[in-house]
């Protein structure tokens, strides 16, 4: 299976949606998809997921532009409008870090560098779970990059561990 069609599998992104995040044409889209080849396209589909295979995850790791949003917080709304409003269920998760939580916390607040406060304040970035027939994935933005996490099949969404952390499902949300 090549990494487009695993990408498929793994995804439920639209063909307009995955022309939208390789910064390309629909048509250009269509086409590599048929068979056409385009060492940009590929270069950039290589860039921007990743496979994990010891989890069985496949990574998408988007930058954003931080001038399409008019704050960090209005961010989340927009790209689950963007890239995931007419999927079927988006739960919002709460997120525990499975090691160091104290090390994390006091070093938010102990740790003057702004580099670690940064660092750390990526253990509170909102997490999504969000569900479309057999496909599940994991929604965050760290950076300004929204990454997403496709999760195997048989992932019990009320409760799962992705990295070090564990996810737990909340409330239901509508975008």
């Amino acid at each position: 299976m090549d990494k487009l069609e695993l990408i498929e599998k793994s995804f439920f992104f639209t063909d307009e949606e995955m022309s939208k995040l390789l910064k390309i044409d629909k048509r250009k889209y269509i086409d590599y998809k048929n068979g056409e080849e385009n060492e940009s396209i590929t270069k950039t589909i290589d860039t921007i997921f990743t496979e994990e295979k010891k989890n069985l995850h496949i990574i998408l790791k988007y930058p954003l532009n931080k001038d399409k949003y008019d704050s960090a917080l209005s961010v989340y709304s927009k790209v689950l409008k963007e890239f995931f409003c007419k999927k079927e269920k988006i739960y919002v998760l709460s997120k525990i870090k499975k090691e160091n939580t104290f090390k994390s916390i006091f070093n938010l607040f102990f740790n003057n560098t702004k580099e670690a406060v940064l660092k750390d304040m990526n253990h509170f970035s909102p997490s999504y779970l969000v569900i479309s027939k057999d496909k599940k994935v994991l929604v965050t933005i760290r950076e300004w990059t929204l990454i997403v996490v496709s999760l195997p099949k048989d992932t019990d969404t009320l409760k799962f561990k992705v990295g070090n952390f564990v996810y737990k499902r909340a409330n239901e949300i509508n975008v």
